[in-house]
């Protein structure tokens, strides 16, 4: 999902300039109106909130991972208060 967020105002810069193109090549008479492209404030967003997905997404499992080739280290206080 991150990486979808961050692919996607590339994904739509290609799609505009595709359409537009073919707008442009195909009609004689140029009478559509076209809207701006996405403001710098989404592209900035999806960027971010991309980034932190595939961060903590890969940031995660790596914890959990690394988590199990620790040794549970066994209560040695127990066995010294026994002995005494």
């Amino acid at each position: 999902m991150g990486g979808m967020l961050i692919l996607a105002p590339i994904g739509a810069d290609y799609l505009f300039q595709r359409n537009l193109v073919s707008l442009l090549l195909n009609e004689q008479s140029i009478s559509a109106t076209v809207i701006p492209q996405l403001s710098s404030w989404y592209r900035v967003v999806c960027w971010l909130t991309g980034s932190l997905m595939v961060f903590f997404g890969v940031l995660i499992p790596g914890a959990y991972a690394r988590a199990s080739y620790y040794a549970v280290p066994e209560d040695e206080d127990k066995d010294d208060e026994s002995d005494d």
